[in-house]
């Protein structure tokens, strides 16, 4: 079993983040912070092969396992661990789960992620600068997670209020008496934002809401730590087709047998219509929304965070978002940015040279000389972005 590691108080973002990644408690009896409770991705550290990226773009593999302690020490010696990405923006392999487990330490530093703020909005307004600038110190990854790691950021700082509420929260003991206990590894003040919050009739509401669509969920997901884009992806290479949604999401969440075999009945019965129509699977009255009823507004059921029906759903009942965005492709994309913006600049100071040149007739004329080589460097990196297709590395 991993061992848990301990929050300690701190006022410093730096000092905060060298104490989560190279502590580890000793003793799991001793007093709770929720942050020894949050999500299981965080409370095991599972030691997995790291690709690593140095300060000049070369990359290599660690030898031995890479844990959420090592990262303070790859972050000293400028080293980064370098993550990949589906074309959702989502992070598989080993590293994704690394990036994970770090996650749940942003989401819990109260220097970046203060309890006192009401919504995840009102957060992400203040933080969301200072939450990617922390990750992008310590990981390489495609602009496409951002998204994604914002969203899991959202879940995490959700999940450790909630495990703070259930430990620590009791309805019927004044706020004054509830202050004073403050858990450890939490600002005083932030603990007392808090408990106000909770005590309004707003929190109390909401708070009912939530139990009742707990209580309406028909399957829980038995993925464990791994995402499920951790898990899609390792179904992909494992298996020769395509994997069906359902299938899937069968895989992936504990369900009643009346409730499996209608979905494998569907899933069997549009695999055959799919056969029969070329291959394609219609998306609308696919299996999972006949038996499940249909997917949450804005979500696609059991693809985890960031696919919505917009990016994900096409005339495919199949999974799509699923290829991996390699670092080859991402220094491409960067490149394809790099030379537009030069070549946005070179057009604008040849504008300026044009203008120049038609008012003043004098010495500040620039020659033709100039002009002909702003303009045939233009041309060389306009021919280098044709060649550079960004709309096959689409990365939004």
């Amino acid at each position: 079993m991993a061992r848990i590691k301990r929050m300690r108080m701190t006022t410093s973002n730096a000092s905060y983040l060298s104490q989560q990644e190279i502590s580890v408690q000793s003793d799991p009896h001793s007093q709770a912070n929720a942050s020894d409770m949050m999500q299981s991705e965080e409370s095991s550290e599972e030691g997995v092969e790291m690709v690593i990226q140095d300060e000049q773009g070369h990359t290599t593999k660690t030898r031995g396992k890479t844990l959420l302690r090592d990262l303070y020490k790859l972050h000293q010696s400028g080293r980064r661990v370098v993550v990949e990405a589906n074309d959702l923006g989502q992070p598989i392999g080993p590293e994704a789960g690394l990036l994970g487990q770090f996650l749940g330490t942003v989401a819990r530093n109260p220097t970046i992620c203060s309890l006192t703020h009401k919504t995840w909005l009102v957060l992400k307004k203040v933080a969301e600068d200072n939450i990617l600038s922390t990750v992008k110190a310590r990981f390489v990854y495609d602009k496409s997670s951002e998204k994604w790691i914002l969203k899991s950021v959202n879940n995490k700082w959700s999940q450790y209020k909630s495990n703070l509420k259930s430990m620590y929260f009791k309805e019927n003991v004044p706020s004054s008496e509830l202050c004073k206990n403050v858990p450890e590894g939490v600002i005083p003040d932030q603990w007392c934002s808090l408990v106000y919050h909770w005590k309004s009739t707003e929190a109390q509401a909401s708070s009912e809401r939530n139990r009742r669509a707990r209580a309406m969920r028909k399957t829980t997901h038995t993925a464990g730590t791994k995402s499920f884009a951790r898990h899609a992806h390792d179904m992909k290479m494992n298996l020769k087709d395509e994997t069906h949604r359902a299938q899937f999401y069968l895989a992936t969440h504990k369900l009643d047998e009346e409730i499996s075999v209608a979905i494998e009945k569907h899933v069997q019965e549009q695999v055959e219509s799919g056969n029969n129509l070329g291959g394609t699977i219609s998306w609308e009255g696919n299996a999972l929304s006949q038996v499940l009823g249909k997917d949450p507004n804005g979500r696609v059921r059991g693809l985890g965070l960031l696919p919505t029906p917009k990016n994900v759903i096409g005339t495919s009942g199949q999974f799509r978002g699923l290829e991996t965005t390699t670092m080859d492709e991402k220094m491409l994309i960067d490149l394809v940015h790099q030379l537009r913006g030069e070549i946005n600049d070179l057009r604008g100071e040849i504008d300026h040279l044009k203008a120049v040149a038609s008012v003043d007739k004098g010495d500040t004329n620039p020659s033709d000389a100039v002009i002909a080589e702003k303009f045939g460097f233009l041309n060389l990196l306009s021919a280098q972005g044709e060649r550079c297709e960004l709309s096959d590395y689409q990365m939004m």
